[in-house]
């Protein structure tokens, strides 16, 4: 399990790669897609257990609101809203202010809100952001607005100098699933139609990462090399994304270069 900062990942995947080891490995993967992209073919050619821990996709709430969405139980998805923002008080020198460990409000959490809207609409055809850069150059917030071709859109906030509402809302054509802080965690939601209003709720145990933990493990024990519950191609997807969001707002990182 690689818990270390965003810019020792690729580093400290690879070995363990090499080591032919299967690796979980924290989110964001990568400081960039290129460098994602290197370390899932690494993993591929060694034939090892590779996977982003990004949680949030093994959620059972998650898992269930997906399917109630695709089953059509609030129309066609039209809009999607979501935020996850804390006041960062820490030093200068912690890991969520400090370029040279690959600090950024986006990959350490606006990928949250990121990829809720890619678990519902995929990837957008257009992307455009605005945000606030710290004296050393790194996003301490980010606002992005996703545009689809058929016309449906995504509005993704993050920050790390104010407290966001972190709840997220799918709007569709015939109802609405509205999740409350914090939505990733997902606890409950609430699902509201002409017909009426219901809430849905699975037990999380703890914090939830466990789901992620037995998702790992039930890969290894059938043999998978990949989660279908978070796709490799998927988690690349969004670090290209995420270096598109960090280019249009300047915001640039030491290892971007060598990507």
């Amino acid at each position: 399990y690689v818990a270390t900062p965003h810019a020792l990942h690729r580093d400290n995947v690879e070995l363990c790669i090499a080591g032919g080891k299967a690796v979980l490995c924290e989110k964001a993967l990568a400081l960039n897609g290129n460098d994602a992209q290197a370390m899932v073919t690494a993993a591929r050619n060694a034939g090892v257990f590779f996977m982003e821990a990004m949680w949030m996709r093994c959620n059972p709430n998650i898992r269930a609101l997906q399917a109630l969405v695709a089953d059509g139980a609030i129309g066609e998805v039209r809009q999607i809203d979501a935020a996850f923002g804390f006041v960062a008080d820490k030093p200068p020198e912690h890991r969520l202010f400090d370029p040279a460990l690959g600090a950024s409000s986006l990959l350490d959490i606006g990928i949250y809100p990121l990829t809720f809207a890619w678990l519902l609409l995929g990837p957008p055809t257009r992307i455009r952001s605005a945000g606030q850069l710290s004296e050393r150059g790194i996003d301490l917030t980010c606002e992005s607005v996703l545009s689809y071709a058929d016309g449906r859109g995504a509005r993704i906030a993050c920050s790390m100098l104010e407290d966001l509402p972190c709840t997220a809302t799918i709007q569709g054509s015939t109802g609405r699933v509205e999740l409350a802080p914090r939505f990733h965690e997902a606890r409950e939601f609430t699902v509201t139609t002409d017909a009426g209003r219901s809430t849905y709720s699975d037990t999380i145990r703890g914090l939830g990462y466990i789901h992620e933990v037995e998702e790992v493990h039930r890969c290894l024990r059938d043999g998978r090399t990949e989660s279908p519950l978070v796709p490799l191609d998927d988690t690349v997807g969004l670090m290209r994304i995420m270096d598109t969001i960090r280019a249009q707002i300047s915001s640039t990182l030491p290892g971007d270069e060598a990507g």
